[in-house]
């Protein structure tokens, strides 16, 4: 998934490059989406997020929350580009489609939150409306 704003990027040399056609080029399948939600969504229920989320993460990184309606797939990995598996997942998926779990986080290291630099997620429709 690549945000529409991050489609065309501009290299170190100041040179032009379109980031989804490498991709493909390179195999990958690419999504082109906006945020999930916008801020104007957020004012009403949500005050305390609205006034914060720029300080934080941004608007823009709601686009995750599309990973839920990727319905091809049984479970969608989503895992930051600085992100490195040092080991085999076969577990994790083993062990996310034998329970009834919606999805498998890390524990950040870092905060009491959550480490969204990779997410394991069952995909559900309805789950995205939720969120």
């Amino acid at each position: 998934m690549i945000h529409t704003d991050a489609v065309n990027c501009i290299a170190r040399n100041g040179v032009k490059y379109d980031r989804v056609r490498i991709l493909q080029e390179a195999g990958y399948w690419v999504e082109i989406l906006s945020e999930a939600v916008s801020k104007e969504d957020l004012e009403d229920s949500q005050p305390y997020l609205t006034a914060r989320i720029e300080e934080d993460v941004g608007i823009r990184d709601t686009l995750r929350f599309h990973a839920w309606n990727l319905i091809t797939h049984d479970i969608v990995v989503m895992i930051d580009f600085c992100t490195a598996t040092l080991q085999p997942m076969n577990e994790v998926f083993v062990d996310l489609l034998n329970d009834e779990s919606k999805g498998m986080f890390i524990k950040s290291a870092v905060s009491q939150g959550v480490n969204t630099a990779m997410l394991f997620l069952k995909q559900s429709n309805e789950e995205f409306e939720n969120l």
